[in-house]
């Protein structure tokens, strides 16, 4: 599903602030006008703001207000455990380069392979600096102990700037990106890709599970919001999903969609809804104990008929 990019500079001015000299006479009750050119422009500019109040929320919340929002701090340790790189793709639309961080398994064992965690961040990690996706889950997976408990191999790439998950383009560089990295990685078990991600990337996830379910064996969407349409797609993936009830950014309501619409598919999916969490509701599944990192490793992928 493709979702516009949010801007906050797009904010209309209020037209109820508008005076008689800005935009012609008005009519004897005060109210805008009796011209119909006027009355349209009014309309016009009255949706229009309306729109940009209902998303300001997206882009605002989460802590992810462009400049206003400090760069998170990846602690040095984190860093040094992950590749960084960068890989640029032919499309349709032309040569798309992205960054991305790669970490393979603490101790590879030659005659074993290992699960591959694909991980979509937040808007607000979108950018250059290779940097900033590592937060959350990826910070989590370099910790000692999760390398241990959880041996595998961890791409995380960065969206660009004026770019989100969701969006046909991206989802094409995802694509190419996965199948260049099981080319270099052999040790990568194709049969354990699992894909988890946060607000835009829980949309991410969505989408491009729904794109090609073939490639995953587990789904987690936080926060995201998907297109129940694309339900009969994702019904031999199990999903795990999570939403907190008191969302201001992205309703929960997105969430409940796609849960109903995948079990009227009879898919397999769980759902965690949380009751008085806002935006923030991955917190303690990217923590020790994580019932969803349990329970994400023990997927192998189903065959699709």
């Amino acid at each position: 599903m493709e979702l516009p990019p949010k801007r906050p500079d797009m904010v209309s001015s209020d037209p109820t602030e508008m005076n008689a000299s800005d935009i012609g006479t008005t009519n004897a009750s005060g109210r805008f006008p009796a011209h119909p050119e006027l009355r349209f422009l009014t309309i016009c500019l009255s949706i229009q703001l309306l729109a940009n109040l209902l998303i300001l929320p997206f882009i605002w919340g989460e802590g992810e207000g462009g400049r206003r929002r400090k760069l998170r701090k990846i602690a040095p340790d984190v860093l040094e455990q992950y590749s960084e790189l960068q890989a640029s793709f032919e499309l349709p639309v032309g040569t798309v380069s992205i960054p991305y961080r790669f970490m393979p398994p603490l101790k590879q064992k030659q005659e074993r392979k290992y699960p591959l965690v694909l991980f979509l961040h937040g808007a607000g990690s979108r950018g250059t600096d290779n940097t900033q996706q590592l937060g959350a889950l990826p910070s989590q997976l370099a910790n000692p102990p999760w390398r241990e408990k959880y041996a595998c191999y961890v791409l995380a790439p960065q969206c660009p700037r004026e770019k989100w998950w969701g969006q046909s383009e991206m989802v094409e560089v995802l694509v190419a990106l996965l199948k260049r990295t099981l080319n270099e990685h052999p040790l990568i078990d194709s049969d354990r890709i699992y894909l988890i991600g946060l607000s835009m990337g829980g949309n991410g996830c969505w989408a491009l599970s729904a794109s090609h379910p073939d490639f995953f064996a587990g789904v987690a969407p936080f926060c995201g919001q998907g297109d129940p349409s694309t339900a009969p797609a994702l019904v031999n993936i199990p999903v795990w999903v999570v939403h907190g009830d008191a969302d201001q950014v992205i309703d929960v309501s997105w969430s409940r969609n796609m849960v109903e619409a995948l079990e009227k598919e009879n898919g397999n999916v769980i759902y965690h809804e949380l009751k008085g969490v806002g935006h923030n509701c991955w917190q303690d599944d990217f923590s020790e104990p994580s019932q969803m990192m349990e329970w994400m490793f023990q997927q192998m992928k189903r065959s699709i008929h």
